[in-house]
């Protein structure tokens, strides 16, 4: 009775075989469906590393030229001032070499026991009426006379060749000084004077005092 009810459907089916068909598709033609594509990011990558590469550059150039605008100012700078330090430079080797002049003097007016307005008031006694001092320079290694005379350029001349003579034979002034000379005369132009020039030389040189050893 069962056998009966049992529909002819209810029989087992063969086995059944999925649908098949070839694929004819052609990939490569087939159109890009990603939603962001792999191009897409080594262009950005390709134009941030340009744009870095130009940031960079441009940060070097700028810094560059801000420091060739330094220097250009610092060499102006110093081009300016060099005059002004060759100058101090010049006066400070002159300073340097007047202080030694007269550390060496005061050391040998010292040690010989020589009174500067002694040998002044001697120059005094020992010229001429016809001769005018001018200056007296004590230096190192002596004393230079600066004065004129007037008159013609011979009897100037010989009026000053005089003077060095009166000069050699002093007593005082042939203890000091073991050379007078006559360096140099010449007209003036202004006034119209011979001036002349005489260094005296000490016979000993100047020497700085040294104190008494034990």
């Amino acid at each position: 009775m069962l056998s009966s009810l049992k529909k002819s459907s209810d029989k087992p089916s063969a086995t059944t075989v999925p649908a098949w068909h070839p694929n004819f598709r052609n990939f490569e033609r087939l159109p890009d469906t990603k939603v962001v594509r792999t191009s897409f990011f080594i262009n950005g990558l390709s134009v941030f590393i340009a744009l870095s590469l130009a940031i960079y550059a441009g940060y070097k150039e700028y810094d560059l030229k801000t420091l060739r605008a330094d220097t250009e100012s610092a060499m102006n700078e110093i081009k300016a001032n060099k005059p002004a330090s060759d100058q101090a430079v010049a006066l400070f080797k002159n300073f340097q070499e007047q202080e030694r002049n007269v550390l060496e003097l005061q050391a040998f007016l010292t040690t010989s026991k020589v009174v500067v307005s002694d040998l002044i008031m001697q120059f005094g006694v020992t010229l001429p009426e016809s001769v005018s001092l001018g200056g007296i320079d004590f230096r190192s290694t002596g004393v230079q006379l600066r004065g004129s005379i007037d008159g013609a350029s011979d009897e100037a001349s010989g009026q000053a060749v005089a003077y060095v003579e009166i000069l050699r034979k002093d007593l005082v002034f042939n203890k000091l000084f073991g050379d007078v000379t006559l360096t140099n005369i010449v007209r003036d132009a202004g006034s119209g004077r011979m001036r002349f020039l005489i260094d005296l030389k000490f016979s000993v040189p100047a020497k700085k005092p040294t104190g008494d050893k034990k």
